[in-house]
């Protein structure tokens, strides 16, 4: 998936790094690996990662962890 992938073709318009932030987040990756990992700080994943779970409706984890997977499988 690249950064200029239409929006239309990206879930809920999300970018790469934020589909691996929350690649990561359903891994249990915390805030400060997923930072290191991307050159972040873990206050800039957490809000990010608020961000996203909005924009996909999801609340825990397990439901992020759930629309991933559902998407993934779209895009295949």
């Amino acid at each position: 998936m690249s950064e200029e992938m239409n929006l239309s073709t990206r879930p809920h318009g999300l970018t790469e790094t934020e589909l691996v932030i929350l690649s990561e987040f359903v891994c249990r990756a915390s805030a400060a690996e997923v930072g290191l990992r991307l050159l972040m700080s873990d206050t800039t994943i957490k809000q990010r990662l608020q961000s996203i779970l909005r924009r996909i409706g999801s609340r825990t984890r397990s439901e992020a962890a759930a629309w991933l997977e559902r998407t993934q499988r779209r895009l295949v």
